[in-house]
């Protein structure tokens, strides 16, 4: 929740800062020509729209990847650390600012005098003073100098709020990237598995014709080969994986270890359905915070120049003081008591050693490099674009060819082996059919994952992320354990409705059937609530029933095991109601 208020508070500082900046950005930034559309064909139902380009993870439509993008924003440790260089800034601007009021100090003393003989007129003169004042000073801003130096930190501040912005789009991507990559290298087991017990059965079949005479041994050392090649794959699929999940926990501020029982059960690859991308280029130069981080240091770059020429002119000050100074402390406050000053100053460069001037030209070739530096991002920025909608359209049609080659691969294997087993193909034909159906089935789990990565790099480029809301610290997912432990069929009397939880007195039990140990004892009573009956009738015989009433329940006793808590659950699945409460 800290964390979560600090990035609150310095987004909110930025924005402030940002409103009240000068709008002469636009002046100093350079001219970029933009395409009208991308040469990568996209169509028009492909729009996002930037509200939900913000949150373009929810695409994938997995509730787990959404939580642990939620812990990565809430979490990570770079995310913290760039919002603590935020707050810097603001420190810094702070700094500036101060300059722009009267500087203003107060001071007080006691001091013992001694004057030599010669100064006083008397031997051992001595006397104590004391002192009690302020004084100000305030510098005339007429070349603005000040205003630019304060601007400047304006600018900083909001560049570096673009950096926070950009270290959370980056933290986003790697976090689904990550998620993608854990959930092909899982798929890539179980795949590899169904081959080993495919391959198995070949090695076995091969053995019985081997000791039948049909066949040399060599098919079955083939065989054996075959299986231990694909048995040797599973390691180092198993290592990456766990590599691939010790990386997430990092990102999300976790130890090792953290996020393994959520995560370590094989789930589907992340896929989107229907891609929707944006299709104006000009979004990527609104959109991406290190564009416009950039922007904002090409400004402060500007400021700094008119900053640097300022201090070639002369600078008026305006100062004065204010004490009471006595030589009794009885007396310090009395009106004869009182001296001051005020007046203005002036301070005027007239010589100094070339040392301004290049000042100037330190802060002109650094708004140079500036500007350069901005040209060079938008147009790597627009290539990127360009690269990824490419790759991401390349992956899909290499997914779909291998997806054709898997089907054509898995009746291949069939048929082979049904002809190897009639003895009109040799088992190299059968080592051939199964070494490409592994190879096929593996290359399509990972075309699959690199497809949705691709998608997310789109995502990234396009400068989707960095605005996302601030979500509630996620709720924990809750592994349940239930066990079904009795079955039951009893008439009940309506004794007590509340908010849809009824509470039921139980009159006679017409069955029970007890299946696991642990069943509770029979029980005089019974609570049911009536949103969580599944059966349609049963909730609409419940939902009618009165106080008094009788009715026929028949329902399952569940154990149910939540971490170190647990509870028996009714789940009824048939109601009659018998009679109408009594007069």
């Amino acid at each position: 929740m800290k964390t979560k208020l600090l990035l609150h508070s310095v987004m909110v500082s930025g924005l402030l800062l940002s409103a009240c900046r000068s709008p002469e950005i636009s002046s100093v930034l350079p001219e970029v020509t933009e395409p009208e559309a991308w040469l990568t064909p996209v169509s028009t139902e492909e729009k996002l729209a930037a509200k939900e380009l913000a949150v373009w993870w929810t695409q994938f439509d997995d509730e787990m990847l959404t939580q642990l993008v939620q812990r990565c924003l809430d979490e990570n440790l770079n995310l913290k650390n760039a919002a603590a260089r935020v707050e810097e800034a603001l420190g810094l601007r702070g700094i500036s600012a101060g300059e722009q009021v009267p500087q203003v100090n107060a001071a007080g003393g006691i001091f013992e005098t001694q004057l030599s003989e010669l100064e006083a007129g008397v031997p051992d003169y001595n006397y104590t003073g004391y002192s009690v004042g302020f004084d100000a000073s305030w510098e005339l801003d007429l070349w603005g100098r000040i205003r630019k130096s304060v601007d400047a930190a304006d600018a900083n501040v909001q560049a570096s709020i673009e950096d926070l912005r950009g270290v959370r789009a980056l933290i986003a991507a790697e976090a689904v990237s990550g998620y993608i990559t854990l959930r092909e290298l899982q798929l890539r087991q179980v795949l590899a598995i169904e081959n080993i017990v495919r391959q198995q059965e070949t090695l076995d079949l091969t053995r019985g014709r081997f000791d039948a005479g049909l066949v040399p041994k060599l098919d079955v050392n083939q065989a054996m080969q075959n299986l231990a090649s694909t048995e040797a794959s599973l390691p180092i699929l198993r290592q990456m994986e766990m590599e691939t999940l010790r990386a997430l926990e990092i990102l999300a501020g976790y130890v090792p270890g953290q996020l393994q029982a959520e995560l370590s059960k094989a789930d589907d690859v992340p896929v989107v359905a229907q891609a929707k991308l944006a299709s104006i280029p000009a979004n990527v130069l609104r959109r991406r915070p290190d564009i416009r981080a950039l922007e904002q240091r090409l400004y402060a770059a500007a400021l700094r120049v008119g900053v640097a020429q300022a201090d070639l002119y002369p600078r008026i000050s305006l100062s004065g003081a204010f004490a009471w100074q006595a030589d009794d402390a009885g007396n310090l406050f009395d009106s004869n008591s009182i001296s001051s000053s005020w007046g203005p100053s002036i301070f005027i460069p007239i010589f100094q050693g070339g040392r301004l001037r290049s000042q100037v030209d330190v802060a002109e070739s650094r708004a140079l490099q500036a500007e350069l530096t901005y040209k060079q991002q938008v147009l790597e920025a627009l290539g990127e674009v360009e690269d990824a909608l490419f790759a991401y359209q390349q992956e899909n049609e290499r997914l779909a060819k291998l997806r054709e080659g898997v089907v054509a691969g898995e009746a291949t294997v069939v048929q082979v082996r049904s002809l190897y087993e009639n003895g009109l193909v040799t088992f190299l034909n059968v080592l051939d059919a199964e070494r490409n159906l592994a190879a096929l089935q593996d290359s399509a789990a990972a075309s699959l994952g690199q497809s949705s990565r691709n998608l997310v790099s789109v995502y990234r480029v396009l400068g989707g992320g960095w605005d996302a809301p601030e979500f509630d610290a996620p709720v924990k997912a809750v592994v349940q354990e239930r066990v079904d432990v009795s079955e039951n069929e009893a008439i009940l009397t309506v004794m007590d409705i509340v908010d849809g939880v009824i509470t039921f007195n139980v009159s006679s039990y017409l069955q029970y059937t007890r299946i696991e140990e642990g069943s509770a004892p029979l029980s005089s009573q019974l609570v049911v609530d009536v949103a969580k009956v599944q059966d349609a009738e049963s909730a609409k015989v419940m939902g009618a029933v009165m106080p008094g009433e009788r009715i026929r329940l028949a329902w399952t006793e569940v154990k149910v095991t939540e971490e170190d808590d647990s509870f028996v659950e009714a789940v009824v699945y048939d109601a009659e109601l018998l009679s109408s409460p009594s007069p």
